[in-house]
């Protein structure tokens, strides 16, 4: 952010132009419990260089872990530096929604090729550019599965709770009915009736687990051929290694593509993407770019199939969304590029067998308790007494705890949810399992 002082008589100048007598009415939207009450003391001014040395004391309060335990939608991958070293050039740094195909057509191939890996990888003939994350796409892949009349969403247990809010955030305005059920056959067939438009499934699901989605798919399909199923994947590396989308037979597959080379950071910026099959093209939503020839037959690549009408004309729109993580999809394109199929199924492979490794220790601890014994890619639950000494001594050595699923579901007090990636070698592993029995006195 540059450095842009105000004093005292400017900042007059721009409450009056605003309308305002008070800088606090800016926030009175702003819950009062999380505003900072106490004064900042900065007194008569400080200097671009003061603010940059108060501002990095600041920043150096924070941790630094050197791996993470944590997961629940949001991982820590290898970023190759061809990443960042592309990405901050200034032609994609500071590249515009390209609208004008003329001007554009660098980042227009670029989204072009990021949209054929996404199909590549999911199996689907078509996918958008990109969107905010992977909530926003399940409640978009959701409103495209919509028709006339009563409309009903089924989720299956295991979807992220933050993406069931999305989703309810987005549907309930619209009157449809949510019904959540389990993850097995029969419930969902109970749960099916002809205003059913959509299931929604997670797999791998918030708790690690593989689902057998083709079952999901064939109970669905019986009960009501129209009904799309939706799969949600938060870590798209898991395609290195397992069976795409498409060959379940799933309709439309709503992704978070943070996993593909982007840092979690503190929670963003991540990118969403949708794919699906050419029948439900037209309704996808977001930028669809294509290939094409021009008058002297050299390739070309233009927005296609949407007019741009729909996405500034929010009475003609089928989404409110009108721009894409351009950023964050050129992000995940070099990731994909730079590391090919075979990188890919290596990262994959890496995040299994840590996992497994991992999981094999703590199930010969004493007093942890594996809560499922489904396969997992990389996630996995546990149980274990005093879950919140774990976390502190495991922070103190410098991991990222796991996630306590508490802070999600009380009624899950006492279990962690832990994430292991290809970053962990098998000594780290070895010392997490020793600093777990420290923390439980063993």
């Amino acid at each position: 952010m540059d450095y842009i002082p105000h004093s005292p008589g400017d900042i007059r100048k721009l409450m009056d132009a605003v309308g305002i007598k008070d800088i606090s009415e800016l926030y009175q939207d702003i819950p009062s419990e999380i505003l900072l009450t106490r004064p900042l003391n900065i007194e008569g001014g400080w200097s671009e260089f003061e603010v940059s040395r108060h501002v990095s004391s600041l920043a150096n309060r924070n941790t630094a872990y050197c791996l993470s335990l944590a997961g629940a939608g949001s991982y820590f991958h290898y970023a190759p530096a061809v990443i960042n070293h592309i990405l901050l050039r200034s032609e994609f740094f500071t590249a515009y929604t390209p609208y004008q195909a003329e001007i554009s057509q660098g980042m227009l191939q670029a989204i072009f090729e990021y949209q054929s890996m996404i199909c590549a990888l999911t199996g689907m003939d078509v996918s958008n550019a990109s969107m905010y994350d992977g909530a926003s796409a399940t409640a978009e892949a959701c409103i495209m599965s919509l028709a006339p009349g009563t409309n009903e969403i089924v989720i299956v247990d295991g979807l992220h709770p933050e993406y069931e809010q999305t989703v309810g955030t987005y549907l309930l305005p619209r009157g449809v009915r949510i019904v959540k059920v389990e993850a097995n056959a029969s419930d969902i067939k109970a749960a099916m009736n002809e205003n059913v438009k959509a299931v929604v499934v997670q797999s791998p699901n918030f708790f690690g687990e593989i689902i057998d989605v083709e079952k999901i798919v064939n109970a669905v399909k019986k009960a009501n051929p129209n009904t799309n199923v939706i799969q949600v994947l938060t870590d798209m590396t898991s395609l290195g290694m397992l069976r795409t989308p498409r060959s379940f037979g799933v309709d439309i597959v709503a992704c978070e593509g943070q996993s593909l080379g982007l840092a979690p950071s503190f929670g963003g910026p991540t990118l969403g993407t949708i794919a699906t099959t050419e029948k439900l093209m037209r309704k996808l939503p977001g930028h669809i770019v294509g290939e094409t020839v021009d008058h002297d037959n050299r390739r070309g690549y233009v927005l296609t199939l949407q007019a741009r009408e729909q996405h500034i004309r929010r009475e003609k729109a089928t989404s409110n969304i009108c721009s894409n993580e351009a950023l964050c999809m050129l992000g995940a394109l070099v990731y994909l590029a730079s590391i090919g199929a075979t990188g890919l199924r290596d990262v994959a492979e890496g995040c299994y067998l840590n996992a497994k490794y991992l999981r094999e220790l703590l199930a010969q601890v004493a007093g942890i308790k594996i809560v499922s014994q489904i396969p997992c890619f990389h996630e996995f639950v546990v149980e274990l007494p005093n879950a919140s000494e774990v976390r502190a001594a495991l922070a103190q050595r410098g991991y990222c705890p796991p996630v306590d699923l508490g802070t999600f579901f009380p009624a899950r007090k006492g279990q962690l949810l832990f994430c292991v990636t290809e970053l962990f070698r098998p000594a780290d592993l070895d010392e997490v399992v020793l600093v777990i029995k420290e923390a439980m006195g063993l």
